[in-house]
């Protein structure tokens, strides 16, 4: 994985990784077990995908696995507790984004949240996405958009 990314960077590609929650792997469930890995692998140019949804089961506190995780961090996923808007579950996207920011964190910021009325019928039950809980993808995207601006300062 290491010699992957090196040659990935090589050609101006950024590699990440995505550390999910022990519900859909038993590999890599936090930020420090993320470290690990990536000091395994031998690259100083593999980075981390963290989802603040995988990070709600698996981390006591999002805050500190992002301190810890910034200097490798590539990429910063917000997904709340029930999929849905950014507003309308139990991860604190404005202190996540607060907490990034101040740890030094320039990378990208991502939004997942998965509806059934969007989605074809077909994703829908591939995803096992059973529930609609919002309707307008373009809404959501902008509500999304506003709440990270807001929250980095404008």
């Amino acid at each position: 994985m290491g010699q992957i990314a090196d040659e990935a960077h090589e050609a101006g590609i950024m590699m990440t990784f995505e550390v999910l929650n022990r519900y859909e792997t038993a590999a890599i469930n936090t930020a420090a077990q993320a470290l690990d890995y990536i000091r395994l692998s031998g690259s100083d140019h593999l980075r981390i995908h963290l989802d603040t949804f995988h990070m709600a089961v698996e981390e006591a506190d999002m805050a500190a696995a992002i301190r810890l995780a910034a200097p490798r961090l590539g990429y910063l996923e917000f997904g709340q507790s029930g999929r849905g808007p950014l507003m309308t579950g139990v991860v604190d996207i404005p202190r996540i984004v607060a907490t990034a920011l101040e740890a030094g964190y320039t990378g990208p910021f991502g939004v997942e949240a998965f509806t059934r009325d969007v989605l074809t019928s077909q994703a829908s039950s591939a995803l096992a996405i059973w529930r609609s809980p919002y309707t307008d993808g373009t809404a959501l995207v902008a509500e999304a958009a506003r709440l990270i601006t807001d929250a980095a300062g404008g």
